[in-house]
């Protein structure tokens, strides 16, 4: 798999979190190099909040391009 497929299967894939956050109201994406990441959305706003342990803190919040970059750069993906 190179660069260019990679990024196009993180962004399939952010988008589709993203889509299921507005769906929902939120979400949590597992185990990403920032820890868990709870994915809230509310009034065209999108709040992403990383948990490691017993420590919180706000990644992003604004617009869905801001969360999905956000997202993309999060995944711990493995390429062999």
């Amino acid at each position: 798999m190179n660069n260019a497929m990679l990024q196009k299967a993180l962004t399939k894939i952010a988008n589709q979190d993203l889509a299921l956050a507005r769906k929902q109201g939120a979400i949590t994406v597992a185990q990403t190099k920032l820890g868990n990441l709870h994915v809230e959305y509310s009034a065209g706003v999108y709040k992403i909040t990383a948990q490691a342990g017993m420590e919180s803190m706000v990644v992003c919040e604004g617009k869905a391009s801001d969360a999905r970059d956000v997202l993309i750069a999060s995944y711990d993906v493995v390429t062999e």
